[in-house]
């Protein structure tokens, strides 16, 4: 429903994102301004608030909640409720659903539903997107085949450094490390992965920082010319998992990695596999330490 409204705005560009994990890259894109005042729509899934609004005056911003409750804003121009699913973790809810879909674009997917929920799992906007292609590749009327579905369908997900460092955040270093050994699987992304990490801790650095300072989170969010929306939900939480004196150690840790990399020395790697587990732990402990403060 959410991508026929869209189309039906007659925009020339629909950009999609999360909101756990896409909200950076939502502001700084919805903030420049329109190509030759071309029409965008921008959609972002699992909503909890209606953020800062595109700059073009065509623009279209599309939020999708999972909420129990409707969200509420005063720019809001319509509102619609969406059919929920009982859990994700019905496979067969979850199929229903597949084949609903199939029968709006008047393409039969009994044959390929399986496929769909086993490449995507709990990713309904994923799922859409497989099912689109799939009606543009069927005659309307006619059945899917295995052949077609297994030409498209992409059973695996595109690793970046972020996922090493929110999992760093999470306080956990096994799934960390994890994403780690993918990313270095086919080519070496230390220097990548070191960059991160980098901006990671000298941002928080500075966070924190700012915060022994006395200056509330607010004006953080101003001096690091972040928006208040996304600094609340992406940065602020894990304010405080890290002592500044650790920050300190880590930048400082990990400008000797990257000189060690680019000299071609592969101590760095390890001396990288043993930070990422370092920050982890510590992240763990902390947040561990805050709940039971908080309880």
């Amino acid at each position: 429903m959410a991508f026929s409204e869209a189309n039906a705005s007659l925009s020339s560009i629909i950009n999609t994102y999360s909101e756990l994990t896409g909200l950076d890259s939502y502001v700084n894109e919805s903030q420049l301004e329109p190509m030759s005042h071309e029409n965008r729509v921008f959609l972002i899934f699992e909503s909890t608030n209606i953020p800062i609004l595109p700059y073009g005056n065509n623009d279209l911003l599309i939020c999708i909640s999972s909420l129990k409750t409707k969200l509420k804003d005063s720019r809001a121009n319509k509102s619609y409720d969406f059919p929920t699913l009982k859990t994700f973790k019905d496979n067969n809810e979850v199929i229903r659903w597949i084949l609903k879909e199939g029968d709006f674009f008047n393409i039969d997917l009994n044959r390929v539903a399986n496929l769909l929920f086993v490449s995507s799992g709990k990713s309904l906007r994923k799922i859409f997107s497989e099912i689109r292609k799939l009606a543009v590749l069927t005659s309307p009327g006619s059945i899917v085949s295995e052949e077609t579905a297994k030409s498209i369908l992409c059973f695996s997900t595109s690793i970046t450094p972020s996922s090493i460092v929110d999992s760093i955040c999470e306080g956990n270093p096994v799934k960390a490390l994890v994403f780690y050994d993918k990313l270095q699987s086919k080519v070496d992304e230390t220097g990548w992965i070191i960059a991160f990490l980098q901006r990671h801790t000298l941002r928080h650095l500075i966070f924190s920082s700012l915060i022994e300072s006395g200056i509330d989170t607010d004006s953080i969010a101003c001096k690091s010319e972040i928006h208040p929306f996304v600094f609340k939900k992406m940065h602020e939480p894990y304010i405080g998992l890290w002592s500044v004196e650790s920050l300190i150690r880590s930048f400082s840790s990990l400008c000797v990695m990257d000189t060690l990399h680019k000299m071609g020395n592969d101590s760095s790697k390890i001396s990288l596999e043993l930070e990422i587990i370092r920050l982890s732990e510590e992240s763990r402990y902390n947040a561990e330490q805050r709940n039971s403060y908080n309880n």
